[in-house]
């Protein structure tokens, strides 16, 4: 049974579309459109390359596709406008159903875990009119506890998050990173009961005066959903950042702080009210990317899965599952999030040909340990991509933390962005044991406030908080496992960021990691065992 789950985006809200395949209750390929086109989360598209990707890599004829399974089963036209495209685009369409946006995370996140029994929990703006959604899982059954809808409760977490995020100048469903890097620079706390608070009731309220004429949902996502004015007066005018431009203050930072700290408090009340008598607990929706709110969990359950893919991207495995379910089709637990497309070396050369550039083939291993020594930054395009919005090693700029400019020399002259934005270490997981790390952390989902000693070795990427977004890699197919064991045991400690620069996608072919190379200031390129140099 082959069911293709997608999620698409025709209603000018939906945002990162993406494809998964799974293959007899096993996810086999998944795959996110922005890789491809190159429009970052691609509002508005059909994930026509995802899925033509999918079928050509797996030797299979859109015919061969027994189900599609998409989220939005509250828009009425999408049944149609899916079966239009799939016509359009590929002359056929299989069978399609619909499932429910916080279900589909929720399935994702469940079934990639592995758990048999477990506290789920979804959250983010809005989708199919539910902003917040818990639910009892065990052995593949589920039980609704609570939801909330924007609608009718103005509830959603994710719209108070937006809301700020686009207050302090940046575009929502991209900006919350930035916002939550900010909020390590605060210096106090503003208080916000006038726009939202938990109620003795247990509800969250969520004032009706935070959205553009007190209307969620709000209908493009390009379109302003924060009440400036409402804003300014309840606050004052100094903590509004009116443009992209302008220079943050100290405001600004303070904001930031508090609307992280109060997304905390309401995230955890959410566990305290519904935790039961789970060990185990699976987080997802866009706000289950706030990986320092997720830190505060950890006290509460044995163990903790957040959906590496935890935003609309992963709306195509939740969907895929779904599928699975509905076919009464055994799953499998997702054990990686390379998902991708490892690329030939005959595909490869022939990308580098076209280029012009000169290469090498080398032992990458020794050569990029030998290059990161010398205290070069490198572009790391191994294996197949990883799948959401962290690099993983597939697709990755990497650096020793020690050197002692190198966050500036990254932020300057690689990714050309603010100068708050924490990055991730990437350690072996037997390393990070010996400073009493206990849990892993392959996915960077969850922040972690390590002793002092390791603070030290990891330099530049502690954060202004203490806080590390740490990179845990035991498995021996990560590339990057083998490029640790090979530097010496005094520089175990690898910056990991994204392969692009800002405002672009994660790359995905090799001719895009060749342009990005020469468009900023990464010194050396690895395509797998290709080393590229600049003239």
């Amino acid at each position: 049974m082959k069911i293709l789950g997608i999620h698409a985006s025709f209603n000018g809200v939906n945002h990162d579309p993406s494809a998964c395949l799974l293959i007899n209750g096993k996810i086999v390929m998944a795959l996110e459109e922005e890789r491809f086109n190159r429009v970052k989360t691609s509002v508005g598209y059909f994930p026509y390359f995802s899925i033509a990707e999918i079928l050509k890599r797996n030797n299979l004829k859109i015919k061969d596709i027994d189900l599609v399974v998409s989220t939005g089963i509250t828009y009425k036209p999408l049944i149609k406008k899916i079966h239009n495209s799939f016509q359009n685009y590929f002359g056929y369409c299989p069978e399609v159903k619909l499932i429910n946006h916080a279900e589909g995370h929720i399935y994702g996140s469940y079934f990639s875990s592995g758990f048999s029994k477990s506290l789920c929990i979804s959250i983010d703006a809005l989708g199919d009119g539910l902003s917040t959604l818990v639910m009892q899982a065990n052995k593949g059954k589920f039980k609704k506890i609570f939801s909330s809808g924007p609608l009718k409760q103005k509830e959603s977490l994710g719209v108070f998050y937006a809301a700020f995020t686009e207050f302090l100048g940046f575009r929502r469903s991209e900006g919350e990173f930035k916002f939550m890097g900010m909020s390590a620079y605060g210096k106090k706390i503003i208080n916000l009961d006038k726009i939202i608070k938990i109620k003795s009731n247990n509800r969250i309220y969520l004032s009706k005066n935070l959205t553009v004429e007190n209307k969620i949902p709000i209908t493009s996502t390009y379109e302003p959903m924060v009440n400036v004015n409402f804003l300014k007066k309840v606050l004052g005018k100094k903590y509004h950042r009116e443009t992209y431009s302008k220079k943050f203050t100290q405001d600004h930072f303070d904001l930031a702080l508090s609307v992280q700290k109060k997304y905390e408090e309401i995230l955890t009340h959410y566990i305290k009210r519904f935790k039961g008598n789970n060990k185990s607990l699976c987080l997802s929706g866009g706000c289950a990317l706030n990986c320092l709110a997720n830190s505060k969990l950890e006290k509460y359950f044995k163990y903790i899965y957040v959906m590496p893919a935890a935003s609309d991207r992963g709306l195509s495995i939740g969907s895929a599952y779904a599928g699975a379910i509905s076919k009464k089709i055994k799953t499998e637990k997702l054990d990686t999030m390379f998902l991708g497309i490892d690329y030939s070396d005959k595909e490869i050369e022939k990308y580098l040909n076209i280029s012009g550039v000169k290469y090498q083939k080398t032992e990458k291993y020794s050569a990029a340990a030998k290059d990161l020594k010398s205290k070069k930054i490198i572009g790391w395009f191994q294996g197949k991509s990883e799948f959401g919005p962290r690099a993983l090693g597939g697709r990755s700029i990497l650096a020793l933390a020690s050197i002692k400019d190198i966050k500036k020399r990254i932020n300057k002259n690689i990714k050309f962005r603010e100068e708050f934005r924490p990055f991730a270490p990437v350690v072996l997981y037997n390393y990070a044991k010996k400073f009493k790390i206990k849990n892993e952390y392959p996915y960077m989902t969850i922040a972690s406030f390590p002793e002092e000693s390791f603070k030290k070795k990891l330099g530049a990427a502690v954060h202004a908080d203490g806080s590390t977004r740490l990179q845990t890699v035991k498995d021996k197919k990560n590339s990057l496992f083998n490029l640790l064991k090979k530097l010496n045991s005094n520089d175990q400690v690898l910056i990991n960021t994204s392969f692009n620069t800002s405002g672009e996608p994660i790359v995905e072919k090799p001719i895009d990691a060749i342009r990005t190379f020469h468009s900023c200031g990464i010194d050396v390129l690895y395509l797998k065992n290709y080393r590229i140099v600049k003239n």
